[in-house]
């Protein structure tokens, strides 16, 4: 659902939603926003596509080959916090690579705050 507003001859999004209401402890609100997930959607491929080009049948399912995956990664969520894309972002406590149940296989687990938009405003006014 996009919701438009006129705005100085143009026309501005005030809203990107989609559907999803069935909000949990870990699936909050803001999965409901389309920035958000675009943001999210798009780590999951990006790192895929690292994952795919650069890892599979060329690095050691090791300690040191899960840290050059593990580093490789970093860098990637280091640059979207710098275009604002995620935020708080540490690189030291926000993402583990552990060796995966199967011998070929490793798992990443990343904590990821994505950045969402202003869309509304609340104000506090005093009339003297």
């Amino acid at each position: 659902e996009f919701v438009f507003t006129p705005s100085v001859n143009r026309a501005v999004i005030e809203q990107d939603i989609n559907t999803f209401l069935s909000y949990t402890p870990k699936k909050g609100k803001q999965l409901q926003k389309n920035r958000v997930l675009r943001v999210l959607d798009g780590i999951a491929n990006d790192l895929k596509r690292i994952f795919e080009s650069f890892y599979i049948g060329k690095v050691s399912n090791n300690v040191d080959g899960r840290a050059l995956f593990r580093k490789e990664a970093v860098i990637y969520l280091d640059s979207l916090q710098g275009i604002d894309a995620i935020q708080n972002f540490d690189a030291q406590t926000d993402i583990t690579v552990l060796p995966g149940v199967d011998s070929d296989a490793i798992y990443v687990e990343a904590n990821i705050q994505p950045v969402d938009s202003i869309e509304k405003v609340y104000m506090k006014v005093q009339v003297r």
